[in-house]
């Protein structure tokens, strides 16, 4: 560590790796940029292509119990150990980590092609998620890597700009792969993709390689485990059990829109998001103001929930698409935005494992949101139905049939309906108010999710109100703390003043004996002893207590801020006590 001082007001700072973007050329930022969103564009699609497929595949290899553990297991590998390849990478350098997660990651999805089983296909998606824990949080980083805070907006912003392409792409891509060439070629189809990622990752990421001291804490890694791997399983069995995705439900449920898949029905939002996100960090890199803008996507995302609270079965498509459109342009900003806030925080050293605590952190509190708002809705909805559903039909119809999927299957509700019809015109009757009566009752219960959802974006903007603004560094190098002047310094002036009326009192004509006989007296043998006493004392006045009160003076003024003037105190006080008796006092 190498310190320096400037003044009083100074800090120690550490000497840390020029930013890429000084000494890279554009057209290897173009090709760093490209490798590192390949590498995430691998991981969001998997997601999102896969969550599309996972019905196809649960019938063609069955174990339905075991639906659950098909995402339960990627997500507990990727997210226990995003902390553990954060902390690596700031020791080891990020490539060989980034690079890594990639092949870990294509391996495990050739390997889920390849399942004969449930049990197989939950051990290769696990393997898929340690490989994911790399790619996540090391692209974040790898931006940090090359661009300082001042500048990481605007690339910040493109970067998660691709979380909301693969939302609208995923989905569509997933089921017309499943429907033309079969479940097994949704993980075959990432091969491509990733080996692309890898030879750009390989060509063009920095080989320099950062080797720092440090000890490794295996202990706090077992307890991060041990800690992690139950919580995320209470909250993700509870999410899986209840949590559905609520636009995408209120919109084909609800509203009886037909969608193919749920990124069709976000794609206004997503469009949104994309729109913020990108425009939001050209605004931070522009000016370098971070709370109005997270003060903005949280007022916005907060009007964005609570009209979609507000909506009802009779709500229009276009007026859904607003409410959506509002939401993903408060989300989209604050999404890179914190990344950015967080990173600028703290040194540059460590950049891997404060971006890994971060998206480690998002992670478990998604996943306790899923499991919460599942929760809540699944209660809501079946205390409304209570409500809504005549106790006729509350007796007559299954209680496995009393609930939201009864919307979404056609099967299970168009047998449902001949089974009404059987009874006659009565019975279609009965059946439409069944059918208003669920639709109604989920309407309901979603509401409720927005609602919340509304109350959790107001308590971030009051959280974000107290957010203190650290000024963007423009170097990877942490600022020194400006000097903070406390004004003039009373002790130093009032005793300046004291000197120089002496002084001025000993040099007139007529000066008081009293002080003429004490300075005179105090003389060390400094002048010859053939002096008068007023001579010895106008001496004294000007050689010593003159220049001394004007140094005070000066320094009182300027707080400390000039150190010519304090060394020059120092330096008079100490031939003050070598000229005065130690003995003597100024009577």
């Amino acid at each position: 560590m190498t310190q320096t001082q400037a003044g009083v007001g100074a800090v120690a700072t550490t000497s840390e790796p020029q930013a890429l973007s000084a000494t890279l050329g554009r057209g290897r930022l173009i090709a760093i940029l490209i490798g590192v969103m390949l590498g995430m564009l691998l991981a969001a699609l998997d997601q999102t292509v896969v969550g599309t497929a996972l019905p196809r595949i649960v019938a063609n290899l069955g174990g339905l119990e075991h639906y659950a553990w098909v995402a339960t297991a990627y997500l507990l590998a990727s997210t226990v150990s995003i902390p553990i390849y954060g902390k690596l990478s700031d020791i080891y350098g990020r490539r060989i980590f980034f690079i890594s997660g990639m092949v870990i990651f294509l391996i495990g999805s050739a390997l889920s092609g390849t399942s004969q089983d449930m049990t197989q296909l939950i051990i290769y998606r696990g393997i898929q998620g340690l490989g994911a824990g790399a790619m996540m949080p090391l692209a974040i980083a790898i931006i940090g890597d090359i661009f300082p805070p001042s500048e990481r907006g605007k690339w910040q912003g493109l970067i998660t700009s691709v979380f909301g392409l693969a939302t609208i792409l995923g989905p569509i891509l997933g089921g017309t792969i499943t429907d033309n060439w079969g479940w097994r070629w949704v993980f075959y189809v990432n091969m491509p993709i990733g080996v692309i990622a890898i030879l750009t990752a390989g060509l063009v990421l920095p080989r320099a390689l950062r080797r720092v001291q440090h000890t490794i804490d295996y202990s706090g890694a077992a307890a991060l485990i041990a800690f992690a791997v139950p919580l995320l399983l209470a909250f993700s069995w509870a999410g899986t059990q209840y949590a559905i995705l609520y636009l995408p439900l209120f919109v084909q449920a609800v509203t009886g829109n037909t969608a193919t898949n749920s990124g069709v029905v976000l794609t206004p939002m997503m469009l949104g998001f994309m729109f913020s996100s990108i425009v939001g960090g050209q605004i931070l890199s522009r000016t370098g103001r971070y709370k109005i803008l997270a003060i903005f996507g949280f007022s916005v995302a907060a009007v964005g929930m609570f009209l979609l609270s507000r909506m009802t079965a009779t709500t229009s498509n276009g007026l859904i698409s607003l409410n959506m459109i509002v939401t993903g342009l408060g989300i989209g900003v604050m999404m890179s935005l914190f990344t950015i806030v967080v990173q600028n925080a703290f040194p540059f050293r460590q950049l891997g494992q404060v971006t890994a605590g971060l998206t480690f952190f998002r992670s478990i509190g998604s996943t306790m949101g899923v499991a919460v708002m599942g929760t809540i809705m699944t209660n809501g909805f079946q205390s409304a139905l209570k409500s809504n559903l005549p106790p006729v039909l509350a007796k007559s119809v299954p209680p496995s049939l009393q609930n939201p999927q009864v919307l979404l299957d056609p099967g299970v509700l168009s047998s449902l309906q001949h089974s009404f019809a059987a009874r006659g015109p009565q019975g279609l009757a009965l059946f439409h108010v069944f059918f208003e009566a669920v639709k109604v009752s989920l309407a309901s219960a979603i509401d409720s999710i927005f609602l919340l959802g509304f109350i959790v974006m107001l308590l971030g903007l009051i959280s974000v109100l107290f957010l203190r603004e650290i000024p963007l560094r423009k170097s990877h190098n942490a600022q020194a703390a400006p000097e903070t002047p406390t004004g003039p310094n009373r002790s130093r002036a009032l005793l300046g003043l004291t000197l120089a009326l002496l002084a001025r009192e000993a040099q007139k004509p007529q000066a008081d004996p009293t002080i003429v006989a004490t300075l005179s007296n105090t003389v060390n043998g400094r002048y010859p002893h053939t002096w008068s006493d007023e001579e010895r004392a106008r001496a004294v006045a000007q050689d010593i207590i003159e220049p001394l009160s004007i140094t005070l003076l000066a320094s009182s003024v300027s707080n400390g801020h000039a150190n010519g003037a304090a060394q020059a105190t120092e330096k008079i006080s100490s031939e003050v006590d070598d000229t005065f008796s130690t003995g003597s006092t100024l009577g």
